[in-house]
């Protein structure tokens, strides 16, 4: 009967986490990117950087910085609420998660700098969006697996897993937003990171109730006079 009750405990943590996480990402779009508040941050910043000469760079590097984090933020209090009860210095995950969507866009943009040396390819747009958006879900998916990461590696068996289940999570749901929805890519994004994380906290229930029981049986001693006895025959 206990494992029937952890494995559903594992069932609606899974579930709570889909939803934490497509809630996150829903309030991001609907108060920064569809109210037009990210425009107006990007527009505060032209102003307060300016876009003459090395300041452009500048500009580029603290946009995708500064909405990388707001975006980690948002999604990390959402999937703070899941985790809250269940992992040690569960507060941390939201700083892990805004520093590695940060850090993630920041890395995209260098990258993307790098690669087409400071201008954007030529041709229909439609024909190298689809590389950029693989590039820029890949590097989120690294820096964000590797700062969630920090925060799990002490508290969980399998911890390795979570950095590529990351990666291939965000990969995943850009390719779901590319073929066929954005909507449908938030709820690939909670699906794919819950299964892990659903795993870990069940691997550790169990491992607690086996101590548990262990704990429970009283340790079997040995009669003296048996042993003296079986001795001297």
């Amino acid at each position: 009967m206990s494992t029937i009750r952890t494995i559903a405990r594992g069932v609606l943590f899974w579930l709570l986490w889909v939803f934490a996480t497509l809630a996150g990402l829903l309030v991001y779009w609907a108060l920064l990117q569809a109210s037009g508040v990210e425009a107006q941050l990007v527009s505060l910043l032209e102003s307060w950087i300016g876009i003459e000469g090395t300041n452009l760079r500048v500009f580029e590097f603290a946009t995708n910085g500064l909405l990388g984090l707001i975006e980690g933020l948002t999604i990390g209090l959402f999937q703070w609420f899941a985790l809250r009860r269940r992992i040690k210095r569960a507060l941390a995950w939201i700083p892990a998660t805004g520093l590695g969507f940060a850090l993630g866009l920041v890395a995209f943009w260098a990258s993307f700098v790098f690669i087409t040396g400071d201008q954007l390819p030529q041709g229909n747009p439609t024909e190298w969006a689809f590389e950029v958006g693989l590039l820029r879900s890949s590097l989120i998916g690294l820096f964000l697996g590797l700062a969630q990461w920090l925060v799990l590696f002490r508290q969980f068996r399998g911890h390795a897993w979570w950095v590529p289940t990351i990666l291939l999570a965000v990969i995943g749901s850009w390719f779901s937003q590319w073929f066929l929805s954005k909507g449908l890519a938030f709820i690939i994004l909670g699906a794919v990171t819950g299964i892990p994380l659903a795993l870990m906290l069940l691997s550790r229930e169990r491992a607690r109730i086996a101590l548990e029981k262990e704990a429970s049986i009283p340790e079997k001693r040995e009669d003296p006079l048996k042993r003296l006895d079986q001795w001297i025959s």
